[in-house]
């Protein structure tokens, strides 16, 4: 078959021997984005406070409360967050507590020594009544034992947290055997 051949028989095909114009292509649409309502925005700028209020450390009483939202919605979005993330928090916020005490520790062994140190003053002493010093005496005495035996439980919890090393946990090697035994 030649191309004049081709040709007629491709316009028989269509009709009566008429060639019509090729179909024109369909103007594609892009696909249309879901509306954003107002109620969605709400709810995102609702779940992004949550998230703002967990990272802040906030309780899930107060976000509650704050947030208007429920226990179960708070929850919700905990859940959704990464676990590592959440680790990371709770670490945070350990460590945070940890250096409060230890400031709270550092500013009232700092007022004891400056009260310490007044009592000291010979002038002073002497000017107090008997009971007064007694009692300053007695809170003294007991505030020091009392950091003391912190200090020591918490030198003995350390002891027992290391990894204790005995001779029984060493590496057992069998006796060499003689040659040609």
């Amino acid at each position: 078959m030649n191309e004049a051949e081709v040709g007629g028989a491709d316009e028989a095909a269509q009709g009566n021997g008429h060639s019509k114009p090729a179909p024109k292509n369909k103007v594609k649409h892009k696909p249309r984005r879901p509306q954003v309502t107002k109620a969605l925005k709400e709810r995102e700028l609702v779940v992004i406070k949550i998230m703002a209020m967990i990272a802040m450390g906030y309780t899930r009483v107060d976000i509650v409360e704050q947030a208007n939202v429920s226990k179960a919605t708070v929850d919700r979005v905990r859940a959704a967050l990464p676990q590592e993330y959440l680790d990371l928090l709770e670490a945070a916020k350990t460590n945070e507590i940890a250096q409060l005490i230890e400031e709270n520790l550092r500013e009232t062994l700092a007022s004891m020594i400056r009260i310490t140190r007044i009592t000291n003053n010979e002038a002073w002493l002497i000017a107090q009544r008997a009971p007064e010093l007694a009692t300053l005496y007695g809170v003294f005495s007991d505030k020091t034992v009392r950091v003391l035996a912190a200090i020591e439980r918490a030198n003995e919890r350390d002891r027992y947290q290391r990894p204790q090393v005995s001779p029984s946990d060493e590496i057992v090697r069998p006796a060499e055997a003689p040659l040609g035994a």
